[in-house]
């Protein structure tokens, strides 16, 4: 949904404008947003262990 909104709203930003800046700021914010999120996720598969996963399972999480 952000990629999209990107695509949509960047034709009609003008370069040396507030709006330009806003767009700007914006957009780096929600890349490192992303990353951060993709990091995390990718910590806590990592760091898992076996044992507390089968205990999830034996409870039905």
């Amino acid at each position: 949904m952000y990629l999209l909104a990107s695509l949509i709203y960047y034709p009609y930003v003008q370069e040396h404008t507030v709006s330009y800046a806003v767009f700007r700021l914006l957009g780096s914010t929600g890349i490192l947003l992303t990353v951060y999120a993709i990091s995390r996720r990718r910590t806590l598969l990592i760091h898992r262990s076996p044992r507390a996963s089968n205990a999830a399972w034996a409870t039905g999480w």
